[in-house]
C-alpha cells in the first residue's frame, strides 16, 4: 500500500556572499507537490521559486534548490518537503547554510583602516 514519500535534504555549508549554491533534495515515492522552507531565528518561511530571480528548482521535475546571489538574509536552515494525497513528508534533517566567518578581528581592522586618496 502506498504511503508518504521519503524526503532527504542534502548538506548545506558555507558560501561566499554573491555566490550561487544548490541544496539537493531526493524524494522516493509518489508525490504531487514539492516545496522548500527556510528557517532563521525560529521563523519558517515558504520559498517561492516560480518566476524568481533569487531561486530556481524546488519543483517535481527539479527538486533541488539553487540560491543565486547568496546574501546574509539567506543564512539559516533549509528543508525540502513533498506532498501526496495522504499528507506531507518533511526531510528529517535541515541543511544549514552560512557565510564564512572572519579569521580574526585584525583582518577587519586592516581592511577598515586602509588609507585612501581624497
Amino acid at each position: 500500500m502506498p504511503g508518504l514519500p521519503t524526503v532527504t535534504t542534502g548538506a548545506g555549508g558555507t558560501h561566499s556572499l554573491g555566490s550561487s549554491m544548490t541544496i539537493t533534495c531526493h524524494v522516493v515515492g509518489n508525490y504531487t507537490n514539492l516545496f522548500w522552507e527556510h528557517q532563521y531565528n525560529g521563523i519558517i518561511s515558504n520559498i517561492s521559486t516560480s518566476g524568481s530571480p533569487k531561486y530556481s528548482g524546488g519543483t517535481i521535475t527539479t527538486p533541488s534548490l539553487t540560491i543565486y546571489n547568496f546574501a546574509v538574509s539567506d543564512i539559516g536552515n533549509y528543508r525540502c518537503s513533498a506532498r501526496n494525497n495522504l499528507g506531507t513528508a518533511h526531510s528529517p534533517t535541515m541543511a544549514f547554510v552560512d557565510i564564512p566567518k572572519c579569521k580574526s578581528l585584525s583582518t577587519l581592522v586592516v581592511i577598515s583602516t586602509k588609507p585612501f586618496n581624497v
